[in-house]
């Protein structure tokens, strides 16, 4: 469990003298809004980077969420001109959109130490794996936000402070996030195995959108067995997103979703089929996993593991 401190650094930490968040990012007009001890990292790769950083998204992160960030980082990862990308975001940086620019690439040794994962598994698809895993080393907060670069939230909200709140008090939470884009069917209620509050209990994961503390996701997590997630994602059943899901599962850890508060993503499309890159391999595994996921629901048991739906 983090310490007091962290959270009433988040909920009261307002003072114009704060040296620890950056005096440079504060929201014009506004004389005291929560400072948090949270890193702001926001993955971005070659369909994504333009947008972001010819842009204040990060700033507007910020202040959609009402809070101050410890630091607006911005990562880099798989990009086809990566010294123009990197000039791109250092002008960012000497403006004051980002507090900093990082790169997968040289984040990916330590995180790979620390997480124990094999670099065998980062051979098929690894861009799908190797930003999580860096995320955790990029800044030195007690938390971080995980942001994809399409996301937005959509209105401004303050449920950071209530989730750091949340993750303190409550050991079962490993995650939380708003609550995830509405579709032609939301299925928040099917998942939510109990209530906290505005909070709705489950056990799922998404790489669009997640706060979590830093130490946990540099610990040797990745490598959990829970058919049920796997079976939730057949597409991908390897990525960050749903190896942390198998994490939650196999070691009941609620993500939390506030039902008050919503993004938004361009998620229509599922990932490898928008990306061109499904192999044979892949639309095998997905009908595989696909058929073994309507095994799973017929089971008379009732387990996150093996069951998506309580």
């Amino acid at each position: 469990m983090m310490s007091l401190w962290s959270v009433m650094y988040a909920r009261y930490v307002v003072s114009a003298g704060d040296d620890s968040a950056e005096q440079h990012r504060r929201t014009p007009g506004v004389s005291a809004i929560p400072a948090v001890d949270v890193d702001l990292v926001v993955n971005c790769y070659e369909r994504t980077y333009r947008e972001l950083l010819r842009s204040d998204r990060l700033r507007q992160i910020e202040r959609d969420c009402l809070v101050r960030f410890r630091s607006l980082i911005v990562l880099i990862n798989n990009v086809i001109d990566l010294d123009h990308v990197m000039e791109l975001a250092r002008s960012r940086v000497s403006d004051g959109s980002i507090s900093r620019v990082m790169r997968v690439d040289e984040l990916l040794p330590p995180a790979i130490a620390s997480t124990r994962i094999p670099a065998r598994l980062l051979r098929h698809h690894g861009y799908f794996l190797d930003y999580g895993l860096a995320m955790a080393f990029a800044g030195e907060s007690a938390y971080v936000l995980g942001w994809d670069a399409e996301v937005r939230l959509e209105a401004p909200h303050c449920w950071l402070v209530d989730a750091l709140e949340l993750l303190h008090r409550d050991d079962r939470v490993f995650s939380a996030a708003p609550r995830w884009p509405a579709r032609e069917f939301d299925t928040l209620d099917h998942e939510t195995w109990a209530h906290e509050g505005p909070w709705a209990l489950n056990y799922g994961f998404t790489d669009q959108l997640f706060l979590v503390r830093r130490s946990e996701l540099q610990r040797p997590i990745y490598r959990k067995i829970a058919p049920a997630a796997y079976c939730r994602h057949p597409e991908h059943p390897w990525t960050f997103e749903t190896r942390l899901e198998a994490y939650q599962r196999s070691s009941a850890r609620y993500r939390a979703t506030h039902r008050h508060a919503r993004y938004t993503h361009n998620d229509t499309i599922p990932v490898l089929s928008r990306d061109g890159l499904e192999t044979k391999r892949d639309r095998l595994q997905r009908l595989v996993l696909a058929g073994v996921g309507r095994r799973l629901e017929r089971l008379p048991i009732k387990s996150p593991r093996w069951q998506a739906i309580p």
